[in-house]
């Protein structure tokens, strides 16, 4: 026999503990992420063990400085970054890689005298921004990946490296713990004092924790008071900030009395109100105007939010994680499994303008940070997807899995398994007979939602269910299915102003690959027709309008996790079509080939044109970009047109889909020498001979001199840097180079 019961119950102070305030949150014994958790995860993961970060030695170049390639000055950034990433994932995908262990063996040779890691120190002349603030942003990623190791498998030798990680720290403070160095040393960005210092807490928190040794905590909180003299946000960069405060409300989650969590209640709002943009997320700086966001802030923002959800026991910061979660970070992730930058689109309407309606086809893969960063977050959230609460099993949404809890001597297992943006299934099971209450987040964004069938109003954000009973439980949660609008960066509607679309917590959004092309403006709020507010299934059916309403496509709007490559809008103009509208618009549109990403580095000015069709013009990018785009199946030609103001220049790339490389730039390559009336003639037809041709050369392999390793997306390869011979030829000519490739079905 089975009961199921259900009432609303409300989470508040009479569930906060003892000591430092805030929840007695406990994490399962076991854990399995399943579906789209289980996917995001397996590919960042796959990410972490493919070039170039399967190359150790490319690897701790931050502490070896044994390849010249970016931020080694960050010692221990990498290198530190990696090992937590690859411990935290791993049990999590049931997959190991030797990369951790030979990670922990190699680090501690490379530990200086003093306890730290990098570059030299004098630091008697005063700390400076180039040289010490990198490496006190880099000692604290390591010293949190060696305290988290510690947890997992402890190890004396490595708990005494961190050890003197934390002893550099404290006997380092007469030089860097001083008002002064806001100005003196200066810096609002990634090596600026604000950021760095300020990093050091959270290591320090961990490492009183695994030690036990007070003294460490003491310095985070000294480090924290310190850095809260600058609580400005303009500019100021997002993830340095968010990494304080994650160090900060883990100090008090270890004292007797919260220092430091109404302070970041107080700036989280502020950042909500002025900053988020409009999927939940935050750019690299705080400005909506920037360009481009991080995935290591929207990591971050999701982790201060979960741990706010823990220090006051207010649901709405599971809301802004799970929304930053899905509707972010889920959204950029690389056809490899990497994350890196977005850059973001402005849509005007009218005279106004949206910073951040969009994203564009275009970015980078941080291989250097983001791609660590958001692989931990994704094994994070895993483990926040159902949690005890002061002995109650708690579903929180951020995940689907089981998770598997001793309570009262028994062993009990949740299940979650999310099936759309409106609708879960939960299953509660256990060897012994059932008798436990289950507690269910009811979201800010509803007022009620449906068990089985019945309507359960939120009372505090939450429901229980009782579960008893001989069998196993299963229940079908079901949020409203209506469509939810919202403001731009607010909930708030207001007139004039383009709306958000929401189905359930999914911020749903237009991709470029599924409307027809010449139908949008890239840089302007569409305008949709929708039939009805009551969706079935996870998509809303929609009309496109071109801006002078000339031309129509029907199409549809799909949540941002799920959208395909490429660019994509989330604002809009949205109409009631009226009733025979969509009976007349024939079948939707439905894009045609195969998603691809297009790695390319050049230290000259270029043009992509895939098959004749513009892309993108771009500057030098001698450090590479991403370009997702969707290829046909068979033969393609990629055709970059080129130029460089010296006498040669140097290009590297490849293209590659979900299941790898393709294809390598490569000296095969055709090349002609390309002007304006060339090219004209080249985009009438591909298959005409335009221009003189030119054989293409190699400059030489990666690692040569400009740019050494700088391109570490291409070790390991097989890519080299080629260009074409532009021996006897005007340095100002163009020329166009012709990859040909073929992509499979």
């Amino acid at each position: 026999m089975l009961i199921v019961a259900l009432t609303v119950v409300a989470m508040g102070a009479a569930d906060q503990p003892a000591g430092g305030g805030g929840l007695d949150i406990r994490f399962a014994d076991q854990i399995v992420p399943t579906g789209g958790t289980r996917l995001a995860l397996d590919n960042a993961y796959r990410r972490l063990n493919a070039p170039p970060l399967d190359n150790l030695e490319f690897v701790l170049s931050d502490v070896g400085f044994q390849m010249k390639r970016r931020f080694t000055e960050y010692s221990g950034d990498i290198s530190g970054r990696m090992l937590g990433a690859l411990q935290a994932a791993e049990s999590l995908v049931e997959a190991t890689s030797s990369t951790a262990e030979v990670l922990a063996a190699e680090l501690p040779k490379y530990q200086k005298a003093d306890g730290h890691f990098g570059a030299d120190q004098d630091l008697v002349g005063g700390a400076n921004q180039s040289r010490d603030m990198p490496i006190l942003w880099g000692n604290g990623r390591l010293l949190l990946a060696l305290c988290e190791r510690q947890r997992i498998k402890p190890d004396r030798n490595l708990l005494e490296v961190a050890r003197k990680i934390g002893d550099y720290v404290i006997s380092t403070r007469p030089y860097y713990g001083k008002r002064e160095n806001f100005e003196r040393v200066g810096g609002a960005y990634a090596s600026g004092f604000t950021t760095c210092y300020p990093s050091l807490i959270d290591g320090l928190a961990a490492l009183a924790e695994v030690s036990g040794d007070a003294k460490y905590a003491e310095e985070g909180r000294f480090i924290a008071r310190l850095s809260l003299l600058d609580r400005a946000f303009e500019k100021h960069h997002s993830h340095g900030r968010f990494t304080a405060y994650r160090g900060m409300l883990d100090l008090d989650r270890q004292a007797a009395k919260p220092e430091f969590v109404d302070t970041i209640v107080t700036d989280c709002h502020k950042i909500r109100e002025g900053f988020l943009l409009p999927t939940g997320g935050v750019t690299e700086t705080f400005d909506r105007t920037g360009i481009h966001d991080e995935g290591c802030t929207e990591a971050d923002w999701i982790r201060v939010n979960l741990f706010l959800w823990r220090a006051t026991g207010e649901p709405m910061y599971l809301d802004v994680a799970e929304g930053a979660l899905r509707n972010h970070l889920l959204a950029v992730q690389w056809l490899n499994g990497g994350f890196g930058h977005r850059i973001l689109r402005s849509l005007h309407d009218g005279q106004a303008a949206w910073p951040g309606g969009g994203i564009k086809p275009l970015g980078i893969d941080a291989y250097w940070c983001c791609c660590m960063h958001a692989t931990q977050i994704l094994a994070d959230v895993a483990r926040w997807g159902v949690v005890v609460v002061n002995e109650i099993p708690t579903v929180t949404w951020m995940a689907s899995g089981r998770w598997t809890f001793e309570l009262d001597g028994r062993e009990l297992t949740v299940s979650t398994q999310r099936r759309g943006p409106t609708t879960w299934r939960v299953r509660v099971e256990s060897p012994q007979p059932l008798d436990t209450m289950v507690r269910l987040r009811v979201p800010g964004w509803c007022r009620e939602m449906t068990v089985d069938g019945k309507v359960r109003p939120s009372a505090g954000g939450w429901a229980e269910v009782a579960c008893r009973g001989s069998e196993p439980i299963s229940m079908d949660v079901t949020f409203p299915k209506e469509i939810r609008r919202a403001g731009v960066y607010a909930d708030t509607v207001k007139t004039g102003e383009p709306v958000r679309l929401f189905l359930g917590g999914d911020l749903m959004c237009l991709p470029d690959a599924l409307v027809e092309k010449g139908i949008m403006l890239h840089d302007r709020v569409p305008t949709v027709r929708i039939a009805s507010d009551e969706i079935e299934g996870n998509f809303i059916p929609v009309i496109v309008e071109s801006p002078d309403g000339s031309r129509r496509c029907l199409t549809r709007l799909v949540p941002m996790s799920r959208r395909p490559p490429g660019g994509c809008m989330y604002l809009f103009n949205a109409k009631r079509a009226e009733p025979d509208e969509f009976k007349n618009m024939g079948e939707p549109f439905q894009q045609n080939g195969v998603p691809i990403e297009i790695l390319l580095a050049c230290d000259g000015e270029s043009e992509f044109y895939l098959n004749g069709e513009l892309l993108v013009r771009l500057p030098a990018v001698s450090q590479g970009i991403v370009y997702p785009v969707h290829a046909r199946v068979g033969k393609n030609e990629l055709a970059v047109r080129v130029r460089n103001d010296k006498d040669s220049g140097m290009m590297i790339g490849l293209i590659r889909t979900a299941g790898g490389i393709v294809s390598l730039l490569s000296d095969k390559c055709a090349a002609v020498a390309c002007d304006d009336d060339a090219l004209k003639k080249y985009l009438a037809d591909q298959s005409s001979a335009v221009g003189e041709p030119v054989a293409m050369k190699i400059v030489g392999n990666l690692g040569i001199a400009p740019h050494f390793y700088m391109t570490g997306d291409y070790l390991g390869t097989g890519a080299r840097w080629v260009w074409p011979d532009t021996t006897g030829k005007d340095a100002k000519t163009a020329y166009l180079v012709r990859w040909q490739f073929e992509i499979g079905k």
